[in-house]
């Protein structure tokens, strides 16, 4: 996203971002298919469409909610957003070739 889109990028850093910029333009997450059934998306496709829904707030599934909560217990995000803020800070802590 950041090379891709840098609009988006700096809309996702600073909490702005609308889930379906990022899935239908972006990500195109039901494009990912399982390589042995192209029938079927994978499953990595579908737990960082997950997460993304999350971290927007879009997230409706309370079980997965509380999956995701669970999982990312020990980093005590004050907001689902800030997955996102937390994400761009690691990513900016790098050079790209330029």
């Amino acid at each position: 996203m950041k090379v891709l889109s840098p609009d988006l990028y700096d809309m996702a850093r600073n909490g702005t971002l609308i889930q379906s910029t990022v899935f239908d333009n972006l990500f195109r997450f039901v494009d990912w298919r399982d390589e042995y059934d192209s029938a079927k998306r994978t499953l990595i496709s579908e737990r960082v469409e997950e997460l993304w829904h999350y971290a927007l707030g879009s997230l409706k599934d309370k079980q997965k909610i509380q999956q995701i909560e669970t999982s990312f217990a020990e980093h005590a995000f004050s907001t689902p957003k800030n997955i996102i803020a937390y994400c761009c800070d690691l990513l900016d802590g790098f050079s790209l070739p330029g």
